[in-house]
């Protein structure tokens, strides 16, 4: 019987070598955590100006929205943003202390 012949690997040198160099941990660039947290907070900001925005609406508008039946929708707008800007600034803050931001 023959010999087996031996089976060339498919990988070309260039990508050995690259296999062999590359690091196993990629880690991603740092951002800047001031720019972080601008980048976080503000959007929250803005969220509480709008929940304003609405409540100054419904106040305004109180005879009018709820003559138009469209009284129950701005109410229920309002207790959904509540909870939401809420929840988000407490999540901003505990990351805060925490150190992450």
């Amino acid at each position: 019987m023959g010999k087996a012949k031996k089976k060339k690997p498919s990988m070309t040198l260039h990508s050995a070598a690259r296999q062999v160099t590359s690091t196993p941990e990629i880690t991603a660039p740092k951002m800047n955590p001031a720019l972080l947290r601008l980048l976080v907070i503000f959007p929250n900001v803005l969220s509480y100006i709008l929940l304003f925005g609405v409540i100054v609406y419904i106040m305004t508008n109180f005879s009018e929205l709820q003559a138009a039946g469209a009284l129950t929708f701005w109410v229920i707008l309002s207790v959904v943003f509540a909870p939401m800007a809420l929840f988000t600034t407490y999540s901003i803050v505990k990351r805060i202390r925490a150190g992450v931001m």
